[in-house]
């Protein structure tokens, strides 16, 4: 689980700094030539996907993630419900931290600046303590229920252990970015936009 679990942190990693070089200080595609559309989504879709602006770069991007997720499905792996299920909870839970990893590393936000405030996407969305988005427990919640029901359906309990065991190292990894990849790409950062 350890190799999975690395692999898909240095996905979200990689996701996250090729956002922060897209987007700067304008999260969600603020400032960029994407479309943007504010919409009124169900409240259950709101708590799981957090902002209210759809914009043609997220639905994309995410589409195409999606579909690079399941392309080990076109490679020989044989696909069945559980093994759906399975990716589909490591899907939103890579997802989770890609998101996350976005504002600890991006120098315009940091761990300090994320709040609702800061964030005028979440900032209508619940947070806890006004530090997390509820939306990141969501897709934890909705990940673990994947593999609940994938049990359900014929699984052995060892995946749902092995579900816990996955995200333990992404939390770990998450921290040490925070102290140790951080500092080094801000400095990296500023010195590549500096004006010359």
């Amino acid at each position: 689980m350890l190799i999975i679990s690395l692999f898909w942190f240095c996905v979200a990693l990689s996701i996250a700094l090729f956002e922060i070089e897209l987007e700067g200080r304008y999260g969600w595609a603020e400032k960029s030539a994407t479309w943007s559309r504010k919409f009124m989504p169900p409240k259950i879709f709101r708590l799981f996907s957090g902002a209210r602006v759809l914009t043609g770069y997220h639905l994309f991007l995410n589409i195409f993630l999606f579909l690079f997720m399941h392309s080990p499905f076109f490679f020989g792996t044989e696909f069945t419900i559980i093994a759906e299920l399975r990716l589909l909870a490591i899907y939103l839970v890579w997802t989770t931290f890609w998101d996350f990893l976005w504002f600890i590393l991006n120098p315009y936000y940091g761990w300090k600046k994320f709040a609702p405030k800061a964030v005028w996407w979440f900032g209508e969305e619940p947070w806890l303590m006004n530090k997390l988005p509820v939306k990141y427990f969501v897709q934890i919640g909705i990940s673990t229920f994947l593999v609940i029901i994938a049990i359900y359906i014929g699984a052995t309990n060892n995946l749902l252990m092995d579900h816990f065991v996955m995200i333990m190292p992404f939390i770990l990894f998450t921290v040490l970015t925070h102290l140790l990849i951080r500092p080094v790409f801000h400095k990296y950062y500023w010195a590549l936009h500096q004006k010359t």
